[in-house]
Formats: structure tokens, C-alpha cells, sequence
């Protein structure tokens, strides 16, 4: 009796822990994880994503992707909570002849631009959280989309401690199977960013329709804030999207006689993203940086 409990608590605590820390390092997803500077392509056509590398994934690459798009606020109150007033959210990417640069939507920086307010991207840095100053190279009022540029000095702190995809690992359109989880990280209502600390939010979805078009519907909630979120496919990984937009639908509010007194907005939960393909497209045409 005695032998037979040895060896049950051999199987469950010493070998079963073995075999799965086994297969935990033997799995590339887990191994391109833990070691960034392996290509994403190499792992882009995995066909299943273990529960376990999933908050891995999410840990250690798709909340690097993003910053915070800021401007300046009433920093001259006591108030440190109006310091900076969040716009929305931008991704990192790799353009051949320019180096990092921001995405975004149009509409996120539209207002600031005419203003003529400086835009800021909120990145991590070895000393904590901190912002650097950009600008808009590129702006598509077609499809929505503000490319931002850091200038050379946040260059290495972004290649160090931030994750950039390049263009080569854009999901194609043939990707956006309606069923499909997508991964969307981004700073809705201005969270993540309070106390000058970078915590993106993560919200999840998947792909409700696609009918052919320059974007797709997604069954997630996004709110104001993930303008310019991007959109990852889970089961690949690659960048299949950016928010743009959710849609709105509202309560009809009647009175005694029956009519229509007031209609009141809610999110219905469906969010509008643009596809892949139009980032791609849009790479292609950013000028060179003089």
C-alpha cells in the first residue's frame, strides 16, 4: 500500500512536472517568448497555442506593442491626475529607411494637430515610465490612419524595452475567419496610464464579420481610448488590424403618448477594425524622413 502511494506522489509531483516543463521549453511559441530577438514569422503558422503560453504571449509580447498617446494638461494645479490628458492608443512598427515608428488613428491626433499641440507617445524606459515627443510623418484621412515619429533619441529605448512588428508579419485578409479570437491592447477611458505607470488593458474578441471590405467587424467591447489599438490574431499572432471605431447603438426613451422623447447611446459591444492589408498598404507609402 505503502509503495503504491510512493509511487503516485513520483508520477504527479516529479514526473508530470518534468514532462510538461519539457514540452513548455521544447514548444517554439514558449521559446520565441522567452527569447525576442527570433523572428515572429518563424512561429506565425503555429496552429495551437497551449493555455499556458497564451498569459506568456500576452506578458511578454502583445502588451509591449502598444503606447499611450498623450498631450500636455493643466500642469498647474496641485491636481496630478490632469496632467497629461490621454488621446488614445498607438502600436510600434519597423519602416524600412525611417526605423520605429508610431500608428494610430487619424482622429486620435486630428484635434491636437489643429491646435497645434505637441503630441506625446508614453513608452517604458529603464528609469520608468516617461514620454517622448513626436510627430505625424504620414496622415491617410482615407482609411483613418497618423503615422508618428519619435525622432533618434527614443529609438533604442523603444527597440530595447518594447516589442515592434515589421511589415512581413501583417496578417493577410484570408486570415479573417469569422470565429477567430483576436487580442486587443490599449488604453480605453485613459486606463493603464494613472500615477505615471504603463499597464494597457487587454480585451479579447473575435472576428464576427468580414465581408470583404477594408475592415471587419469584431464581437468585443472597445471604448473611446482604443482608437488605434491594434488588432492580434491568437491563433498566429500576427497583426491583423486596428480599431478605428465601435458601434454605437442607443434606447428609445418614450413618453405617455407613446412617441420618442429622448434616445440614449450605448456600446453594442461590435467594433469596427481596419484590415491588415490597409496598414501594409499604408507602410508602403510613408516618405522618408529627411
Amino acid at each position: 500500500m505503502h509503495m503504491k502511494v510512493i509511487r503516485i506522489f513520483v508520477i504527479i509531483f516529479i514526473i508530470l512536472p518534468i514532462k510538461v516543463f519539457t514540452t513548455l521549453a521544447d514548444d517554439p511559441v514558449q521559446v520565441h517568448l522567452f527569447k525576442s530577438n527570433i523572428p515572429p514569422d518563424q512561429i506565425a503558422e503555429k496552429e495551437f497555442i497551449p493555455f499556458y503560453g497564451m498569459e506568456l504571449l500576452i506578458q511578454h509580447r502583445i502588451k509591449h506593442t502598444v503606447f499611450a498617446v498623450q498631450i500636455k494638461g493643466n500642469q498647474n494645479n496641485q491636481d496630478k491626475n490632469d496632467d497629461w490628458i490621454p488621446l488614445g492608443t498607438g502600436f510600434f512598427m519597423r519602416v524600412e529607411g525611417i526605423g520605429i515608428c508610431g500608428f494610430t488613428c487619424r482622429h486620435v491626433i486630428q484635434r491636437a494637430v489643429q491646435a497645434k499641440k505637441q503630441i506625446y507617445m508614453g513608452i517604458d524606459t529603464d528609469q520608468g515610465y516617461s514620454r517622448f515627443k513626436c510627430k505625424p510623418i504620414y496622415i491617410d484621412p482615407k482609411y483613418d490612419i497618423a503615422v508618428l515619429h519619435h525622432g533618434r533619441e527614443g529609438e533604442e529605448i523603444i527597440r530595447t524595452l518594447h516589442y515592434c512588428y515589421t511589415p512581413d508579419v501583417i496578417g493577410e485578409s484570408n486570415s479573417l475567419l469569422e470565429g477567430r479570437a483576436v487580442v486587443i491592447p490599449g488604453y480605453p477611458l485613459g486606463l493603464g496610464i494613472q500615477e505615471d505607470q504603463n499597464h494597457p488593458v487587454i480585451r479579447m474578441g473575435i472576428i464576427a464579420q468580414y465581408a470583404g471590405k477594408d475592415t471587419f467587424l469584431i464581437d468585443g467591447i472597445t471604448s473611446p481610448g482604443n482608437s488605434g489599438s491594434p488588432v492580434y490574431l491568437l491563433k498566429t499572432q500576427r497583426l491583423i488590424g486596428m480599431i478605428i471605431a465601435y458601434e454605437a447603438d442607443h434606447i428609445s426613451l418614450m413618453d405617455t403618448q407613446g412617441r420618442i422623447a429622448a434616445k440614449l447611446p450605448y456600446n453594442s459591444g461590435i467594433a469596427k477594425s481596419l484590415t491588415g492589408e490597409i496598414i501594409a498598404e499604408v507602410v508602403k507609402r510613408i516618405p522618408n524622413i529627411k
